[in-house]
């Protein structure tokens, strides 16, 4: 997987999506962010013991290859919000 993204735009969609994840949880799935990244958009979806969110990223995002990873909802906002370029790549 592999995209371009407007680092604020990117940062603030992971705030809302992380605004579902219980802050401990004994199932460690409640603590992921999944990024399904295709062809055209990047879904995140996160969990908790209530309900499920999607969010769709279509905007300020070029994709160049497709591909899923779950990342720790913390260990991704703390990257995120540490790197210093407008754009991540």
């Amino acid at each position: 997987m592999k995209f371009n993204i407007n680092k604020k735009y990117f940062f603030e969609q992971l705030k809302k999506i992380s605004s579902i994840i219980p802050n401990s949880s004994p199932n460690p799935l409640y603590e992921q962010i999944l990024l399904d990244c295709s062809e055209n958009q990047l879904d995140l979806y996160a969990i908790n013991e209530i309900m499920g969110v999607k969010i769709i990223v279509d905007k300020n995002i070029e994709i160049n290859n497709s591909g899923k990873i779950s990342v720790s909802a913390k260990l991704l906002l703390g990257i995120v919000e540490k790197i210093n370029d407008e754009k991540i790549l």
